[in-house]
């Protein structure tokens, strides 16, 4: 008996199969006709998931492909290095075979019936709205894989034509930026759509089962009081697991992973949420990844320009705040072309991540190291006036003065000049601040380079 009870809470099927032949005791045609209906609300409720799956992962898989589509064409024009294109082909790659995969589908599949056929003109008003709703998901689709052709095209465009004029190349990545933020815009969109059509599907699913479900019970009232029991407990295990998986297909819709699908249960529902739970570690992981890429350079593991700003901003407020200076340094590496032409790139690299663990260790840990871009850095000095900013610069200049890249026959320093500017002396927002910055770097570079040069007021 105990064996029987525990292959019994593995198996959904075998709870199926026990309460058929406890049915079968009363009317053996009502009983069997009852356990069809159960098999049904299981299946429908099993379809309806599966199609939840099929058709939300892949536009969320395309979103976050056209976003970090983005990052090669953004490298490629601060270092022109070929290994960028062919990044940026193999997402392309991944992201027209998604809108293939998607487009061959066609229509996707008939909702679930129930057991019983539903009143007629709610029937027809269902189908109507679902399939209005389809039609403006392919709309959406066909408008999505538009956008995103324009901002291939534009990309390859920046790829190909390497004499193109600075405005034009510039225009043409604000025209790529535009045409996949529109394509993210869209696929969410979209996703929103996919997600309402399911969820309403799984109403219609819902009050069949329930319908049904009383239709049953009054036929079964009285003799098979006991069946009705154990078919209601039956139900009841397979729609409350269904409600934990719905809750979690609407989290993960919203970005949200954080919270697992609670189900302690051995059978089948059980494997299906277990499913679910890793597909959220996997997109919660895949998120984070994007996230830390978008913000940080992937060669010194530094914050990259779009989060130094990010920075300056949060800290000017700051500063306004509680009338606090900070400090704000622009460095760039001397006669860094002539290292990458004598010596190659993978020289280069060793000397940007040099410089890197330089500016790690010579700040404070409140302070913000980062990489604008080539040989440019940068470092944000919180509560830090014009004359404290000037003498870290002073050291990190001195410090890699001393530093001395090991080449084998050939000991090589490369020394760094130096712009500081302070707020509020410089000004009170942050392009004046780098303006002023980039221009004491300048007078820097002008006067013999290895030198920290501060902005005047």
């Amino acid at each position: 008996m105990i064996r029987l009870f525990r292959y019994l809470q593995q198996s959904m099927r075998a709870r199926a199969i026990a309460t058929l032949m406890v049915m079968a005791l009363g009317v053996f045609g009502l009983s069997a006709w009852a356990f069809l209906f159960l098999g049904m609300v299981g299946g429908s409720y099993q379809q309806i998931v599966n199609r939840a799956l099929d058709s939300m992962v892949p536009v969320s898989r395309l979103q976050q492909l056209v976003y970090s589509s983005a990052q090669p064409v953004h490298d490629f024009l601060v270092e022109a290095d070929p290994v960028y294109p062919e990044g940026f082909e193999r997402v392309s790659a991944e992201i027209d075979g998604l809108f293939e995969r998607y487009a061959r589908r066609g229509n996707p599949e008939q909702p679930p019936q129930g057991v019983m056929e539903a009143p007629e003109g709610s029937l027809e008003v269902r189908e109507e709205t679902r399939d209005a709703l389809l039609r403006v998901e392919r709309q959406l689709m066909a408008v999505a894989v538009a956008e995103w052709r324009t901002a291939r095209d534009d990309a390859r465009r920046l790829f190909r034509e390497d004499e193109m004029p600075q405005a034009v190349r510039i225009a043409t990545m604000n025209k790529f930026d535009r045409h996949t933020g529109h394509t993210i815009q869209i696929l969410g969109r979209l996703y929103e759509l996919i997600e309402g059509r399911i969820h309403n599907e799984w109403v219609v699913a819902r009050e069949a089962q329930r319908r049904d479900l009383s239709v049953v019970m009054g036929l079964l009232w009285g003799a098979l009081g006991l069946a009705a029991i154990i078919g209601y407990s039956l139900t009841r295990s397979i729609v409350l697991p269904l409600g934990a998986l719905q809750q979690a297909a609407e989290r993960y819709a919203t970005g949200d992973f954080s919270v697992p699908v609670a189900l302690d249960r051995k059978d089948e529902l059980g494997q299906l949420a277990a499913a679910f739970n890793r597909m959220g570690e996997d997109l919660a992981r895949t998120h984070e990844r994007l996230e830390y890429l978008s913000l940080h350079d992937e060669l010194t593991g530094l914050p990259n320009r779009r989060a130094f700003h990010r920075y300056v901003e949060e800290e000017l407020a700051r500063a306004e705040r509680f009338t606090q200076p900070f400090g704000l340094i622009i460095l760039d590496l001397d006669h860094f072309k002539q290292v990458n032409d004598r010596h190659g790139h993978q020289t280069g690299d060793r000397v940007l991540k040099l410089l890197a663990e330089v500016l790690r260790e010579e700040v404070r840990t409140i302070d913000r190291p980062a990489r604008l871009g080539g040989e440019e850095f940068a470092v944000l000095l919180p509560g830090t006036g014009l004359s404290g900013a000037h003498g870290v610069a002073e050291r990190i200049r001195e410090r890699m003065a001393r530093e001395v890249t090991d080449l084998g026959k050939v000991a090589l320093r490369v020394t760094v000049s130096a712009g500081v500017a302070a707020y509020p002396d410089h000004g009170a927002g942050i392009d004046p601040l780098v303006a002023k910055a980039d221009k004491a770097l300048y007078v820097a570079k002008s006067k013999g380079r290895n030198r920290v040069v501060h902005a005047e007021c």
